[in-house]
This record gives structure tokens, sequence and C-alpha cells, in this order.
């Protein structure tokens, strides 16, 4: 989690200073998340099957070619041909601006959870406080160090319910249905 945070922070933050990276695919869909993608690789295959991979069949029946179904909505968000969705390019970068400030602010709001992950306030569970044995068990290369999660953790009973049953789950072997 504190790997992700922390990309978004930082994807945010340049947002912040240019409103028009909005509009930017490679920074929108390829850059902000490569990082966990290039170390992650169901993260990766996931992507890769999302984005270039899964395809439907037309409606109009035609088995010869699949569409992927994102085509058409990235290609209007990242390059809009109509006039009026053209004239409001300004608009958009400026609220994308003003959206990265808010969540910059729910990021680091104390009395909000996420500020306890991000490296650029030294959370208590950020990637720049944590022991590599953590980074690894957050990574679900060394399940045996998931255990210590919860002794670690000292969450409220609510949330360490849920700390234990992702414990619990991360140490058993994957179903696979069908």
């Amino acid at each position: 989690m504190g790997k992700a945070l922390d990309l978004m922070e930082r994807a945010f933050e340049s947002i912040l200073n240019n409103g028009s990276l909005i509009y930017d695919e490679a920074f929108m869909m390829d850059s902000i998340f490569a990082e966990i993608s290039e170390t992650v690789d169901p993260f990766c295959k996931y992507l890769k099957y999302m984005w270039v991979e899964k395809g439907r069949y037309r409606v109009d029946g035609n088995q010869d070619d699949k569409v992927l179904p994102v085509d058409k909505l990235r290609a209007a968000l990242f390059y809009p041909s109509h006039a009026d969705i053209m004239q409001t390019d300004d608009l958009c970068s400026e609220l994308g601006v003003v959206c990265a400030m808010a969540f910059l602010k729910e990021f680091r709001d104390t009395s909000k959870a996420t500020h306890n992950y991000l490296s650029s306030i030294d959370g208590q569970f950020s990637l720049k406080v944590i022991s590599d044995d953590m980074k690894k068990a957050g990574l679900g290369k060394d399940r045996r160090a998931i255990a210590p999660l919860n002794l670690i953790l000292h969450l409220p009973s609510k949330q360490s319910k849920i700390m234990e049953l992702f414990a619990w789950i991360a140490q058993r072997q994957p179903v696979r249905l069908g």
C-alpha cells in the first residue's frame, strides 16, 4: 500500500504543477504505476490483459475481429475530436489541479490511515520506515513475514480483525476456479 500511495502522491504533485498531464496518456496510463508493474509480475500481467489482450467480439456478430472496450474510452479521454469537448481542455486541466490538491490533502490528513503509509511525511508504515522483511511481505515474496504484521500494526480491533483475515488468506494456497 505504501508504494502505491507514494506513486499516487508523486503523480498528484506532478498534476498539481502541470494540470495538462491529465491529458497525457503515457503519464496517466503507463507511468504512474510503472514501478509496481515492473516488479510485481501478476500486476503486470493483469495490466497487459486488461489494456492489450482482453477483447470483446463486435456487436455486429463479426467473430473475426475483437475490439478492446476501453479503446474508444481512452481515445475520447486522451484524443478528443469533438469541438465542444476540446473547448473544455483548459477547464479540465484546472479541475485536474484542484482534484490533485484535494487528493494530496486527503492522503496527508493525520485523521486518515493513508498518512501512515506516505514516505514523504515519514509515515509509520511507509516504505521509508519499515524493514526490508516487511517490504518483501508487502510484495508477497516472503509470506512468512506477513505474520508479524498484526503485532506491528497496533490497529483498533475492527482493523486488527481485517488484518488477521488478510494474513490468514495470504498463508493459504490460491484456489483455482474452473
